[in-house]
């Protein structure tokens, strides 16, 4: 089970890679800076967790070792996964919000528009 769980959330990563090309590609600034943003700060979280005393012990879902004991890769690898698998939550959500209720201001200002 616990490969599954490891699996899906690397191909959700790849799905956010994939995405940051596309929003790169397309000259979309906004969005690949926020995405890129959401990135690096789930691996400065994730960092900042596994050297905590209060979450050194914390198992995730997917490992079978608490997140102090991981090594620098395997700590940036989950910060990735987890931002990529809650961003993906958080797209899901705004698929289903008609009324665009959860909207949020850009990240960046001025003139982002995609050429």
């Amino acid at each position: 089970m616990e490969q599954v769980v490891a699996l899906t959330a690397i191909a959700f990563l790849a799905n956010k890679i994939i995405e940051l090309l596309k929003y790169l590609r397309a000259k979309d600034w906004n969005a690949a800076f926020t995405l890129a943003t959401i990135e690096v700060s789930g691996v400065i979280v994730m960092l900042i967790a596994a050297a905590a005393k209060v979450t050194e012990t914390l198992v995730l879902p997917g490992t079978s070792e608490p997140i102090g004991t991981l090594d620098t890769a395997s700590v940036v690898l989950l910060g990735l996964v987890m931002t990529s698998l809650s961003s993906t939550i958080y797209d899901f959500k705004k698929a289903i919000d008609g009324g665009d209720s959860a909207k949020q201001p850009p990240l960046l200002t001025g003139s982002t528009d995609a050429i």
